[in-house]
């Protein structure tokens, strides 16, 4: 999966990947973020054995819940060190770990687990998990 700061280059870059001779790959852009977001809808065009397929997802299709920009957002790099340790340790915030989960889902998609919501629970349940070791 790539992300890409501008939605004209989605389909750009999935064109590319399919010439380099990529079976599976997603490119994805979500309302100025380089990455799957739940602010916004996310712009994916993903390639699968030669053909791509452009579409949009939102934070529903993940079975998340939306968030705003804000409750996303990082910040210096010490405190994305400490947002990222947080979530590792299972003690992140609500909107730090659906944002996880979402990417990850997607990227679960990418290697043959198509579910999306199966996907993103199965992250958050982990994420918990860690939460009681």
């Amino acid at each position: 999966m790539i992300g890409v700061y501008s939605p004209e280059l989605v389909l750009p870059i999935a064109e590319t990947l399919r010439v380099l001779g990529y079976q599976r790959a997603a490119v994805v852009h979500s309302g100025g973020m380089d990455e799957v977001s739940l602010h916004a809808p996310t712009i994916v065009a993903e390639l699968h054995d030669g053909e791509i397929k452009s579409y949009q997802l939102t934070a529903e299709d993940f079975g998340l819940t939306p968030y705003h920009q804000d409750q996303l957002a990082g910040g210096t790099p010490e405190e994305n060190r400490d947002i990222l340790t947080r979530l590792l340790q299972g003690k992140g915030d609500a909107a730090h770990e659906a944002a996880v989960a979402a990417n990850v889902a997607m990227l679960m998609r990418l290697h043959g687990q198509e579910d999306l919501k199966a996907n993103a629970q199965t992250v958050l349940d982990v994420l918990a998990q860690r939460h009681r070791i």
